[in-house]
């Protein structure tokens, strides 16, 4: 199962059970784009997902960052602000010696106290790019193996996606991606395919667009940085695609060779601390299929 429909599935119940805690907001006023690097000395901590209901601003989870003494992430977990709610996201890194970058990553969705194990292989070339992921999905009961592998051109990146059912060779493709990006590796513009078995062909699946404001993002401090996806999904969560400035809008038309296309637009309004940290941001999202939401992340930090 995708990552994006246990985490949707979790922040529904999430919502609906949630002890309505509230978190006050930092109302900063955007800071001078002039100094866009976040201190060494301080990494995220938390992210509160917070979201509106009834005009006011609950707390709904928060994502737990967890770092060894090189200060490499170790792990983040999606953590229930009702204690009665097992449901949960984690992601665990695992890395080589004093390596910088993981060589390995376990997540575990947990739904209904059922937990999916997707367990990640990461292969690098000498200048920290990737080139491969190699992942192994289990529930317990069905287990697939997928592959991407990435290539890259002059501000793009090609990848292909592989997946087979069995322990056998993988020779199914079954998605192709491009993007066009910037010169930080910022994606403006993507699209997927996918294969038509039926037909034999290669049909337009999703497009995405994105633009940013020029503030370096938190995520991109990380260790675990490279390894979130190297493409939009079609219905790609603000976690799941760090960027390396901070997203300003995110606007995603799936389902396309359907006949029947949707689209999610998403607008974010990003507010800044003294230290010229991201500290709130508050997504406006619209979707030609359900009705407007707005979500607000707050972010804290602390020294290592």
């Amino acid at each position: 199962m995708r990552n994006h429909f246990i985490f949707l599935s979790l922040l529904i119940l999430l919502f609906s059970t949630s002890c309505q805690k509230e978190v006050a907001s930092n109302s900063n006023s955007n800071s001078d784009s002039s100094n866009n690097n976040i201190l060494d000395s301080n990494y995220l901590d938390k992210i509160y997902q917070v979201y509106m209901t009834g005009g006011a601003y609950d707390t709904v989870g928060v994502w737990v960052y967890n770092y060894d003494n090189l200060k490499r992430l170790t792990s983040m977990v999606l953590q229930s602000i009702d204690p009665s709610i097992s449901d949960g996201v984690s992601y665990q890194y695992f890395y080589d010696n004093s390596d910088t970058l993981p060589y390995k990553t376990v997540s575990i969705e947990t739904s209904n106290n059922t937990a999916n194990t997707i367990i990640h292989f990461h292969f690098w070339d000498g200048s920290g790019r990737n080139l491969q992921d190699s992942s192994l999905f289990t529930n317990g009961v069905v287990s697939y193996y997928l592959v991407r592998s990435y290539s890259y051109g002059n501000n793009m990146i090609m990848g292909l996606q592989h997946t087979d059912l069995s322990a056998g060779p993988l020779i199914n493709l079954t998605q192709k991606d491009t993007a066009t990006t910037d010169i930080y590796g910022n994606i403006l513009q993507s699209k997927k395919y996918v294969f038509n078995t039926i037909n034999n062909n290669w049909e337009l699946s999703s497009t995405t667009s994105y633009t940013n404001d020029g503030k370096r993002s938190p995520f991109s401090f990380l260790s675990s940085y490279k390894t979130f996806r190297v493409f939009p999904s079609g219905e790609t969560l603000y976690y799941e695609l760090p960027v390396f400035y901070n997203s300003t809008s995110q606007t995603e038309t799936n389902s396309i060779q359907t006949g029947n296309p949707n689209t999610n637009n998403f607008t974010n309004t990003n507010l800044y601390n003294s230290n010229n940290q991201l500290s709130v941001v508050t997504i406006n999202a619209t979707y030609s299929s359900s009705t407007p939401e707005t979500t607000r992340l707050i972010f804290t930090y602390k020294s290592l």
